[in-house]
């Protein structure tokens, strides 16, 4: 059956195929209105239907098909040099649409395949969906792949395994199996649970829990986060709790509450944390600033400082670094001409130039020209290099209470 263009028709059941010239307008019949195609419909040009639309398949080229009401598509939608806009739901097994796609209602397809942008009221389900450009979502997302070259926002809940975006993603909540890669930036509104997210440029996190966290810029997290390892070129700062296995930073980090780590914490430049850090091997670059510091390994290249103190196996300051606050440990290895103050361990080693406060060892091996302002206590050994100053003499005890 073939309706000439420009035509106005009013159609019920078509036994056949149906054919419509471009710029046609068509209406169904019956409460409400509805047209049924057995066969498929073929749009030479820009079509409106009136009504509820059912057809086995449908193909359309250059120009709008607009329907208003609802789409059900037995197999397939392929329009080529155009556009589909439906007010009501849409159905389908396969969609491929060069241009756009708008859907007031819910979408249910296999595979959405739409070479410029997609705009969604209601819910979307699909196992695939691939988008050229932009990907708008108002409602929830269901779909095992969601691929968009440009922007990809969804308001609603999203439920996929992997999701991959060349320029930037906004999600509000939900459960990513598998993983969320974008290339430009990520914006998060609500608790995302993730295996994986990996952003090439800037993230900002509201809260959730995943394994992998991987930004190339800056990593910014709202709220609490629970992880496995955290991976940032930049500057990572942290709302609120963060509680993982590894946080690996190149540049700055800023923590307004506590991390716990059960194994790495490495910052390449200055790290703040106003709460408890404690990680198995901590290392920063730069400085340190804590509330207080746990750990198995501490080594910090610049300065640190704490207000109750670094707990440490083993803690190692650079060479013209500093130290505010105490520290416990079993061994503490001061580099030259590095300022600190009072030291509780079981082994003190301070190399040339440096000065401390007060000595509280077992075994304490003071290089030359170093400075001890305060005392000097220990229970099994004591040496002394040239060109050392006392302010006191220093005493063997029999025991100390924080060794």
């Amino acid at each position: 059956m073939k309706i000439p263009p420009y035509s106005e028709e009013t159609l019920g059941v078509v036994k056949e195929n149906l054919e419509i010239g471009r710029n046609s307008i068509i209406r169904g019949k019956g409460t409400p209105p509805k047209i049924i195609v057995e066969g498929f419909i073929v749009c030479r040009g820009r079509v409106l239907f009136e009504c509820d639309v059912e057809a086995r398949g449908i193909e359309g080229e250059e120009g709008t098909i607009e329907v208003r009401g609802s789409l059900t598509v037995e197999n397939s939608i392929s329009i080529e040099d155009g556009s589909l806009y439906v007010h009501g739901n849409l159905k389908a097994i396969y969609i491929d649409i060069d241009n756009s796609l708008r859907v007031k209602g819910t979408t249910k397809a296999e595979e959405i395949k739409v070479g410029g942008n997609i705009e969604t009221v209601g819910e979307i389900i699909a196992d695939k969906i691939i988008v050229g450009g932009t990907f708008e979502a108002k409602s929830n997302v269901k779909a095992e792949e969601i691929k968009v070259g440009g922007k990809l926002e969804i308001k609603g809940k999203v439920s996929a395994t992997d999701i991959n975006v060349g320029r930037s993603a906004e999600l509000s909540n939900g459960n990513i199996n598998g993983s969320i890669k974008v290339g430009g930036s990520l914006e998060t509104e609500g608790f995302l649970k993730f295996e994986e997210i990996k952003v090439g440029g800037s993230a900002r996190v509201k809260t959730g829990k995943g394994r992998i966290i991987k930004v190339g810029g800056t990593l910014e997290i709202d709220e609490d986060i629970k992880f496995e390892k955290i991976k940032v070129g930049g500057t990572l700062k942290i709302g609120g709790k963060a509680e993982g296995r590894s946080i690996i930073v190149g540049g700055t980090l800023n923590a307004k509450r506590s991390i716990k780590l059960e194994e790495d914490f490495s910052v390449g430049g200055t790290a703040k944390v106003e709460d408890v850090l404690d990680a198995s091997n901590i290392k920063v670059g730069g400085t340190l600033k804590a509330r207080e510091v746990k750990g198995k390994k501490v080594s910090i290249g610049g300065k640190v400082e704490t207000v109750e103190g670094i707990r440490a196996e083993q803690f190692e300051i650079g060479r013209r670094g500093e130290v505010i606050g105490p520290i416990h440990a079993k061994v503490v290895i001061i580099n030259r001409r590095t300022t600190v103050e009072d030291v509780y361990a079981k082994e003190i080693r301070i190399k040339r130039g440096s000065s401390a406060r007060n000595l509280y060892g077992k075994r304490i091996y003071i290089d030359d020209e170093c400075k001890i302002y305060g005392e000097i206590k220990y229970t099994e050994e004591l040496v002394i290099g040239e060109d050392v100053t006392l302010a006191k003499s220093p005493e063997k005890v029999d025991s100390l209470e924080n060794i």
